[in-house]
Order: C-alpha cells, then sequence, then structure tokens
C-alpha cells in the first residue's frame, strides 16, 4: 500500500520571475512499506494562479526585481543665476548617467534612481568664471508603469511611464577653490525637486528579457539658493536642472 504524506513544507516562490507563484508545495511519497516512509523520494512543485497567499507572499512578490536600466542622459546646460541678478545657460551642455530599478511586477512597480550629471556653472554678476560641476541625484524614489502594448515571437514593445521625487546637490566644481575664496561659490546644498519621464522599452530576443530604453525626462530641480528658508544659509549662486533631457540605454527584465 503507497503511503503518502502530504505538505511537509511550504515556502515563498521568490524565484518565479514573473511573480505568479504564490508558494512550493514538496510531497514525501513513500515506497510500499509505512514502516520505511523515511527512505521516501521528495518532490516539490510550484502552486501559482493570481489567488492571494497571504501576508508573506505579498511582500516577496512586492520585493522582486522586475525592471533594472542604465541610461545616458543629455540635454541643455544648468540654468545659472547670482546675487548680483546676473542669468545664463553656460555653454557645453549637460551629459550624465543613470542606474534605475524597479521593484513589483514588470508592468507597474516602485523604482528608485541614481543619477549623476556633469554640467558647466557659472556665475558672471558675483565673479564665479564658466566651471563645470557635477550634480548627483542621490535620492529619487516614485511609481512607474510599463504595460505591455506589441509584441512578436522575439520582441516586445512597452510604453513606459514614471513620475519621482528626488534631492539633487553638487558634488564637485572645477577650479573653484578660488571663487570660493573671493565669496563668489560656495558649495551648494541639496534641494528636493520632482521629475517625470515618457518613453519606449524594446526587448528583443526568444526570451524578450533585454533590450533599449529611449524616454524623455522632465524635472524641476535645483542646487543652491539665493532666497534660501530661514534655517538654511542664502547661497551667491544657484543653478536649476534643464526642464527637458533625453534618456536613452540598455534595460532588462532579469
Amino acid at each position: 500500500m503507497a503511503v503518502a504524506l502530504v505538505l511537509i513544507a511550504t515556502a515563498p516562490a521568490w524565484a518565479d520571475p514573473e511573480g505568479t507563484c504564490i508558494e512550493l508545495h514538496c510531497y514525501c511519497n513513500g515506497p510500499d512499506q509505512p514502516d520505511t516512509v523515511a527512505s521516501c523520494d521528495t518532490t516539490c512543485e510550484a502552486v501559482c494562479g493570481s489567488s492571494g497567499g497571504g501576508l508573506a507572499s505579498s511582500a516577496a512578490r512586492a520585493a522582486h526585481l522586475a525592471r533594472w536600466s542604465l541610461t545616458a542622459l543629455l540635454g541643455p546646460s544648468y540654468t545659472s543665476h547670482d546675487a548680483a541678478g546676473g542669468s545664463s545657460v553656460p555653454d557645453g551642455g549637460s551629459y550624465g548617467a543613470e542606474l534605475d530599478a524597479r521593484f513589483g511586477r514588470p508592468s507597474v512597480g516602485i523604482f528608485v534612481r541614481f543619477a549623476l550629471t556633469s554640467t558647466p556653472i557659472e556665475g558672471p554678476g558675483v565673479g564665479l568664471p564658466r566651471e563645470r560641476a557635477l550634480a548627483f541625484d542621490w535620492f529619487g524614489i516614485g511609481l512607474e508603469v510599463s504595460p505591455r502594448l506589441l509584441g512578436g515571437r522575439s520582441w516586445e514593445l512597452r510604453p513606459t511611464a514614471g513620475a519621482w521625487i528626488t534631492s539633487t546637490t553638487l558634488l564637485a566644481c572645477d577650479g573653484c577653490e578660488a571663487s570660493v575664496a573671493s565669496g563668489a561659490y560656495d558649495d551648494s546644498y541639496g534641494a528636493w525637486g520632482w521629475g517625470a519621464r515618457v518613453g519606449f522599452d524594446l526587448y528583443l530576443g526568444s526570451l524578450k528579457r533585454h533590450g533599449l530604453s529611449v524616454a524623455l525626462v522632465y524635472s524641476q530641480s535645483q542646487v543652491g539658493d539665493l532666497h534660501a528658508y530661514e534655517l538654511l544659509p542664502n547661497t551667491p549662486t544657484e543653478h536649476i536642472a534643464p526642464t527637458y533631457m533625453l534618456q536613452v540605454g540598455l534595460t532588462s527584465m532579469p
């Protein structure tokens, strides 16, 4: 007589890339003699579907890395204003790189981003010559959607749209030491801002997991403040991020 011990272990199916498997059920199929059941073979199968799997399963699915991307950013220079009333957009343009990751499902989730941008800044009214600085979006978190639009055997097109809040600071300014000594430049503290983007992801290959990403980025952020809040010091210059930038690079759904 066959002996079966059912449901000896359960565990969240964290390895499922689509997040559709709720849990893993393991079964112990014993031999004909019940007294030798300890020597049985163990087999496991995933229980998949859209039904709820409890708080633990929901948390496991929410923490799943659904998408990551490494992209280049291209756009105009930051706009510089100074305490003497000077305003300019220095020549040279902005360029940089962004790394972001989305957690949740392939179609929607919470994402975090980090962006490093090189841009020229200046303060003609206070004596800050044109210098190139590094602006760092060190904290960015938001929501992104990316539903499947079109697809074939070896390709898939997904429109993307997302919005986030971020904090931007200047990490460095080439040759600004003399300007600091003269009071024409001060290390600009970070300021909160927000941004959004719309674009397309094109996934290629039989698995449709890796491909290209193109998007238009809209941002409202700055570093420094000529008229700071009461608890923050004023700075001799402030620099406002370009309103629009082009984003292009690689994307992947693990």
